[in-house]
């Protein structure tokens, strides 16, 4: 009887591989990867950018700040002498409206991708997940620079953030880069929060 019972899931990728006719999988595995190398070298520029800071204060102070904004965005935590990992399911840390936001624009990018590996009409079938991945932060604190240079009084703080796939893959192999605009907001909002409350941490 097991053998007979298929889960809504595959009934729906059955549907799609009828509806795409001699669209594969390795087509679609192919349009994923395009898709996450875009997306990590997108996501590299924004680091590069703004995903370290120096502020005046110490790692301790760093530090309880770090882990206080990452549990009040709904991040769980671990905490180590020179880190905090974060992990927490998506759409955290956004609001399900600031998510469609971020749907708005990264969908029509991911869709124009795919299309080149499997057509215009497969494409459309390249949505963000609402659900089944992590988002993972790791924020890095040190009190010298990458070439070894102290920073007298100050801390060095960086920030960066992966996906991990937590669903059923069902044969699809998934990225780690999440979507630049969901690293550009997340990072935006992190930061601000982090920032209120280093503050409190030097009242």
């Amino acid at each position: 009887m097991k053998n007979l019972v298929i889960s809504a899931k595959k009934i729906i990728i059955l549907v799609v591989m009828f509806l795409t006719g001699c669209t594969s999988m390795a087509q679609m595995q192919s349009a994923m990867n395009e898709i996450d190398y875009f997306w990590g070298d997108a996501n590299q520029k924004i680091l590069n950018t703004d995903g370290a800071r120096i502020y005046s204060a110490t790692k301790s102070e760093v530090l309880k700040a770090a882990n206080a904004a990452a549990v009040k965005l709904g991040f769980k935590t671990s905490y180590y002498t020179d880190r905090i990992n974060m992990v927490a399911q998506i759409p955290t840390p956004f609001t399900k409206e600031e998510y469609a936001s971020i749907k708005k624009v990264e969908e029509t990018m991911m869709q124009a991708i795919a299309a080149k590996h499997v057509g215009k009409f497969t494409s459309n079938f390249f949505t963000l997940s609402d659900k089944d991945f992590n988002i993972i932060a790791d924020f890095l604190v040190s009190d010298h620079t990458a070439n070894q240079i102290v920073i007298e009084g100050k801390s060095l703080v960086a920030i960066s953030f992966s996906l991990e796939f937590t669903g059923n893959a069902y044969g699809m192999i998934y990225g780690h880069n999440p979507p630049p605009e969901a690293l550009r907001k997340g990072l935006k909002k992190y930061w601000d929060t982090f920032e209120n409350e280093l503050g409190k941490t030097s009242d």
